[in-house]
């Protein structure tokens, strides 16, 4: 399985992106999961709205509205926070280099 958690945040914080992850899959685990043990590859995103440079929006194929969601999401200044988590399956293990979102350097 896999896991993609996406925080979009309008203040500051101090946590490391690399702990972000652990309480939400702990607390998916008995409820989307058995264990969080087979999540064996997890994405985890921590973007600040108000900074600069400008982050880029793709909807590439988001399910259901949650594309449409997420634009009303941040366009309602009085949301502070957006969490978006996606755990899915996944059939086949691929090792990917480079860049991460694919766009030109």
């Amino acid at each position: 399985m896999y896991g993609r958690i996406i925080w979009l945040r309008r203040h500051e914080v101090s946590i490391d992106v690399d702990n972000i992850a652990k309480p939400i899959l702990d607390a998916l685990k008995g409820v989307v999961f058995e264990d969080d043990a087979l999540i064996s590859q997890c994405l985890v995103t921590r973007i600040d709205i108000n900074a600069k440079p400008d982050f880029t929006i793709v909807d590439a194929g988001a399910p259901g509205q949650s594309y449409q969601e997420l634009i009303d999401l941040l366009a309602d200044i009085q949301v502070d926070d957006i969490l978006y988590v996606e755990i899915g399956s996944t059939d086949l293990q691929r090792l990917v280099f480079g860049i991460i979102d694919g766009g030109a350097s």
